[in-house]
């Protein structure tokens, strides 16, 4: 054969040109063999196909240089696939790498400079157990499944001759990572260590989780510079997200679910600026943004929040935009009223009555509900929530106090009728006396300790029985009105 190769305990090295007949003859080599290793080595790579036979368990290519739009495919429950210190021809070398199920996958590119020749290969339809991408990031995942530990790393800014370094230069140092309908596993641990701006992207991914044992992760270290951070119409339910002291400029979340989403930084740190953050129409178990400053309007519309928001020592901007109430689900212990507490405070500080209402109220809320379920019925803060939602909302009172007055004429009407039956005529004339009798006692506090004549008309047990609903009409109608003032106070206060 006119190329050279080495058979050697169970690897064959080839250093020589991949044409299609040199590959061809490769695989006719391989016929009959079993768990080969396959090696090439400072190899230009012309053939546009390379279908992995189920003879190779491996295959590497180190310094070689792909000059055709190449498909890598066909490797079954493989041992690696290694690309190390790899180039593509600029216009036509485009490598893909299709339908690979191996334990280990790498892309190493580490301390090659960062031009436009390098490797950056499509992968699509792979299984990989193990991942490490050094350098150069690949120019996207597409239906990729994630089982174990994920690792891309660019340890140190790519070398570049000293005259060529400028300004537009370093803007190019710039990082993007796209995974589309990719799936994490379990146990799939995916740690993102580039100093570099990076980009990530994320669209319908999914987690799959077959227990409660293990979370998958992403995590980035404190040094990270992030651009912008975009996850559409996935599943990530599970999935915590660390972005502990990291530099972060941009975040956007839309029709996905989330587990813990960790943005939060230490006090007084200097880059603790996220200039834009949108959650909207998803699911989230957990937000912490612990003191960081939140520069443009925060908006987190119509997205469900299993724990509270943490934002202890955050800045929020003014006309940020939250969800309704009933979109907070967890209201249980004094962690979650602090959180919903800090929350109130913010918008207290901004004059924003609506807000701040609606979190006092799930502060309240929350502490209630520490409370056994007896206690928690009869009490005086359940009936105040009741009422007028802890004296935030006064529509509510009003609306009651409205329909308690046909309620109590009903009640005089009952208790002044001589005898109640269905067959028997309305008689107008009462249910009217009975109306007029509870206007007074609505609008004429105690009007029935000041005129008993209207009581005393009945036996001894309807006058006690009216006396007592007529009290307990005029403190009701009391409260109601006095609730609904101090609600329309509140909201008007200091402006």
């Amino acid at each position: 054969m006119g190329f050279c190769m080495e058979l050697n305990d169970g690897s064959l090295h080839i250093e020589d040109n991949i044409t299609d007949a040199v590959w061809n003859d490769v695989k006719s080599l391989l016929l009959g063999l079993d768990d080969i290793a396959l090696i090439f080595t400072n190899a230009t790579v012309s053939t546009e196909i390379i279908d992995i036979p189920d003879s190779v368990s491996s295959i590497q290519f180190e310094d070689c240089d792909f000059n055709a739009p190449t498909e890598l495919s066909g490797l079954k429950n493989g041992r690696s696939v290694i690309f190390k210190n790899c180039k593509q021809d600029l216009l036509i070398g485009n490598v893909t790498i299709k339908e690979i199920v191996c334990n280990y996958f790498e892309i190493s590119q580490e301390g090659m400079s960062d031009s436009p020749g390098l490797l950056i290969p499509d992968i699509n339809e792979c299984i990989f157990s193990s991942c490490v991408c050094v350098g150069k990031m690949p120019a996207a995942f597409k239906h990729v499944s994630f089982i174990d530990k994920i690792r891309f790393a660019k340890n140190t800014k790519t070398p570049k001759i000293v005259a060529e370094i400028t300004a537009s230069d370093e803007e190019e140092e710039h990082e993007h990572l796209f995974f589309y309908d990719c799936i994490f596993q379990d146990y799939t641990e995916i740690n993102i260590n580039i100093h570099a701006k990076i980009s990530i992207h994320l669209e319908s991914c999914l987690v799959n989780s077959t227990g409660e044992e293990f979370y998958p992760s992403i995590t980035f270290p404190a040094s990270s510079e992030i651009i912008t951070i975009k996850i559409v119409k996935s599943n990530l339910r599970k999935l915590g997200l660390s972005l502990f002291m990291s530099s972060i400029e941009n975040l956007s979340i839309n029709d996905s679910t989330l587990g813990a989403l960790q943005l939060s930084t230490i006090e007084n740190d200097e880059k603790n600026a996220i200039y834009g953050i949108a959650i909207t129409n998803s699911i989230v178990d957990e937000l912490s943004l612990r003191y960081r400053d939140v520069v443009h309007a925060l908006v987190l519309t119509d997205t469900i929040f299993n724990t509270a928001p943490q934002m202890f020592g955050a800045k929020i901007s003014e006309g940020s935009l939250f969800p309704k109430r009933k979109y907070f689900m967890r209201r249980k212990g004094e962690h979650d009223a602090s959180c919903y507490r800090t929350l109130r405070y913010i918008m207290e500080s901004q004059r924003n009555r609506d807000l701040e209402g609606m979190f006092f109220s799930l502060e309240q809320e929350s502490l209630l509900n520490t409370k056994n379920k007896l206690h928690r019925l009869f009490s005086i803060s359940n009936m105040y929530y009741l009422l007028s939602d802890y004296g935030t909302n006064y529509r509510r009172p009003l609306l009651i106090f409205l329909l308690s007055i046909p309620l109590f004429t009903i009640i005089y009407s009952l208790i002044r009728s001589h005898t109640i039956a269905v067959e028997l005529p309305i008689d107008w004339k009462n249910i009217t006396n009975s109306l007029i009798f509870t206007l007074k006692q609505t609008f004429q506090p105690f009007d029935n300790l000041k005129n008993t004549q209207e009581i005393q008309k009945g036996d001894l047990i309807k006058t006690i029985l009216l006396s007592f609903v007529a009290i307990t009409n005029t403190l009701f109608s009391f409260l109601l009105l006095t609730l609904s003032g101090l609600a329309i106070r509140w909201r008007f206060k200091r402006g």
